[in-house]
């Protein structure tokens, strides 16, 4: 990928490049290798789904509300993002995921999240709770987690009364996008989830969400310099390509009760 670069004093010498260049890089990965990202499910039982990772936990509770004027017939997803920190330090965060991240419109499984088309849908509250910033990357795969680990009560659309005679319905195959981010340290050097250090020594991020058929469903960057279309065709490529091998890199496992009791301490302080 060719673009013109100017130096700053956060980027990498040419000997450091030219390390990461030959791999591995500090942490013993390849350029294109992803991070282990170990997933606990169903951590929270007062939560409709969720879960927990290293530097976080995710919570999702429903509602019923009326769906948009644009989507009629499409369930609703909003993201909230917090943590210990002042709220400046989330709000970009938040931002970019709510922009990248959506329900799908379509298929047997979105349509689980519609009560009575075009009157009343289910509406998934994500609240993400940070320990420490983590990547848009580790929460997307945190959020489509736990969306899939989400259960609603059937309703009777005519008087919104809970169906306790029918069985609830699990979202478990409700795929909601992951998010992919290229780190271009050099015009020729680009990495795959790239740590705080390699990030801070880049020129360009480019973070791209794509769905369950590997379709890019949104993209957003951040650049110090000029990307030309040539290299965020590249970008979106590679990212394409690492689809499986980011997934490959989860592991999932349900929670414990001791992990219940230790989740619900760490929202409660």
């Amino acid at each position: 990928m060719a673009s013109s670069t100017s130096r700053n004093s956060n980027q990498f010498s040419r000997s450091e490049q030219s390390f990461i260049s030959a791999e591995p890089r500090l942490d013993g990965r390849n350029r294109d290798d992803f991070r282990l990202l170990q997933l606990t499910e169903g951590c929270l039982p007062q939560s409709h789904g969720s879960c927990r990772w290293k530097n976080g936990i995710c919570s999702v509770k429903a509602s019923i509300v009326q769906p948009s004027a644009r989507y009629p017939t499409r369930g609703v997803l909003t993201i909230h993002v917090d943590g210990h920190l002042m709220r400046s330090q989330y709000d970009p965060l938040q931002t970019k995921l709510q922009q990248l991240i959506s329900l799908p419109n379509n298929g047997d499984e979105a349509n689980r999240l519609i009560i009575q088309e075009g009157a009343y849908v289910w509406q998934l509250n994500v609240d993400v709770w940070l320990l420490q910033l983590d990547t848009i990357d580790a929460i997307s795969l945190a959020i489509r987690s736990a969306v899939q680990n989400t259960v609603l009560p059937r309703i009777h659309a005519e008087d919104l009364t809970i169906a306790t005679d029918l069985p609830p319905i699990s979202l478990a195959k409700l795929y909601t996008p992951i998010v992919i981010t290229i780190t271009c340290v050099s015009a020729s050097l680009i990495l795959l989830d790239a740590t705080e250090l390699e990030m801070s020594s880049s020129w360009a991020r480019i973070h791209i969400a794509l769905d369950e058929q590997v379709q890019v469903c949104g993209t957003r960057w951040s650049s110090t310099a000029t990307l030309t279309t040539q290299t965020i065709a590249d970008c979106i490529q590679l990212a394409v390509q690492a689809y499986s091998k980011r997934l490959a890199s989860i592991a999932i496992s349900t929670a414990t009760s001791d992990a219940l009791t230790l989740a619900g301490a760490i929202v409660l302080q």
